[in-house]
């Protein structure tokens, strides 16, 4: 009796699962469909391009998965549309709150920024990558020993009140020339890698856009996602995981 009861659980399961591979994922597909369009009406192919093409291709390729009868590859693929579609949103949202702000406060700060920065450091290179004598020993000045790490919260882009304390300590050793750095973003290991490297590169952006505001050179600053890859902290809790969601600064 126990043999039996137990094949026929065993038989429930295979059954079950054969049913998953070969369902199509109707509601995945409009739930992701639904995520475009509503992206659209926020202005994502305008403010979040690259996140909301990214959103199109994976919902076309859930739809050529279909076609396929793939309706396991299809399910993934209408999921990271979702996602990313949902992404390219809050952009395209945080983009648009951000113009309606003005843009001539922006540009105020950075004449106001521009205006304090000393003069008479012609002999810097700027925005080429290259230190000069000059700046490998501005690098060495007391304001370039503890460049902080800014920190994010969950799914989130946007910086917060400690972080942006965070940016204008090392901002004390941006000033102080005209040396390039990159801006790495960082995710925790939830949600798609697809999702994630977006997220990061958000992420570096934002912090990217302060400091412009604040004055410093764009050419100056380059941006790169990790992604989830290169996590500090490796448990699976929220200790660890806001280790995770970060951007760092490093000079080059």
């Amino acid at each position: 009796m126990f043999l039996r009861r137990s094949f026929f659980i065993t038989l429930l399961f295979v059954c079950a699962f054969a049913v998953s591979c070969t369902h199509v994922p109707t509601d995945e597909m409009e739930e992701a469909r639904l995520a475009l369009k509503d992206a659209a009406k926020k202005g994502a192919p305008t403010y979040a391009s690259k996140e909301y093409e990214s959103a199109q291709e994976e919902y076309d390729k859930a739809n050529n998965s279909i076609a396929e009868q793939n309706y396991e590859k299809a399910y993934k693929h209408a999921k990271n549309a979702t996602e990313l579609a949902y992404l390219a949103r809050r952009i395209a949202e945080e983009k648009a709150k951000q113009d309606k702000a003005g843009a001539e406060e922006k540009v105020s700060l950075r004449e106001d920024e521009q205006a304090k920065k000393p003069v008479g450091n012609d002999t810097l290179s700027e925005g080429e990558g290259v230190l000069s004598a000059e700046a490998a020993e501005i690098l060495s000045h007391s304001e370039c020993k503890d460049i902080k790490t800014i920190y994010f919260d969950f799914d989130q882009f946007s910086l917060r009140p400690d972080a942006i304390q965070a940016v204008q300590v090392n901002l004390a050793c941006i000033k102080l020339g005209e040396f390039t750095f990159s801006l790495e973003g960082h995710c925790d290991e939830r949600g798609s890698n697809e999702y994630n490297l977006a997220l990061g590169k958000r992420r570096a952006e934002s912090v990217r856009d302060y400091l412009i505001q604040m004055g410093i050179n764009q050419k100056r600053i380059e941006t790169v996602s990790f992604g989830e890859e290169k996590p500090v902290a490796l448990g699976k809790n929220e200790t660890a995981w806001a280790q995770n969601r970060r951007v760092e600064f490093i000079i080059k």
